[in-house]
């Protein structure tokens, strides 16, 4: 990675006092700022994460799930697996990085917790489980991709109400893929500089 051009956010402190910040499955997600009580609860630096995950931006909310690279890189490689079913881990995996708890990620999941722990036994979650969990990660990796990777602040964006989603919170219109689709565009308008 020695060609790549990194981006530095955050405390301007040199790459040098940050570390890997991998998710249970051995995925690099980004990086952290060393020293910290929590890792994973401030800045995260994702530099050139195209480059690290060998796949557009856009598409790498699989990484926030602890997917392996080679297993979304490939045409219809994310497709496949939620069609099969994810592994439990990778519920396990969105919740620590999304910072949110077990039965809230469920609720907005719409998976019961009793059903959850079934598939925790069983390792594997449902394909409309895996669907509905995948789309929690590609929204909340929009929201990360919004402010600049500082999970804190996405996180605390998507708790708000927001007058855009008609008082809803991101998190509760993210439960359904069409509240999900508003909650994406609401992101591009931001990202674009229309007040909303």
């Amino acid at each position: 990675m020695a060609g790549n051009k990194q981006r530095q956010i955050g405390s301007g402190k040199t790459p040098s006092d940050r570390e890997l910040l991998v998710t249970g499955e051995g995925a690099v997600v980004g990086r952290a700022i060393k020293g910290e009580t929590n890792p994973q609860a401030g800045v995260v630096e994702f530099e050139t994460l195209t480059a690290k995950l060998g796949m557009p931006l856009d598409t790498a909310h699989p990484s926030l799930m602890g997917m392996e690279v080679d297993e979304t890189a490939k045409s219809g490689g994310l497709y496949s697996a939620v069609k099969r079913g994810l592994p439990y881990s990778t519920f396990e995996n969105l919740r620590s990085v999304t910072g949110l708890k077990r039965q809230d990620l469920a609720g907005i999941a719409k998976i019961p917790l009793r059903t959850l722990d079934r598939r925790k036994e069983s390792g594997h979650l449902d394909p409309e489980e895996s669907d509905r969990t995948a789309r929690i990660s590609r929204v909340f990796g929009a929201a990360l991709e919004l402010f600049e990777y500082n999970r804190e602040e996405a996180a605390r964006w998507m708790n708000r109400e927001r007058r855009a989603l008609g008082g809803e919170t991101p998190w509760q219109m993210t439960s359904a893929e069409a509240g999900a689709r508003e909650v994406e565009a609401l992101i591009n308008r931001i990202e674009h500089g229309v007040h909303t």
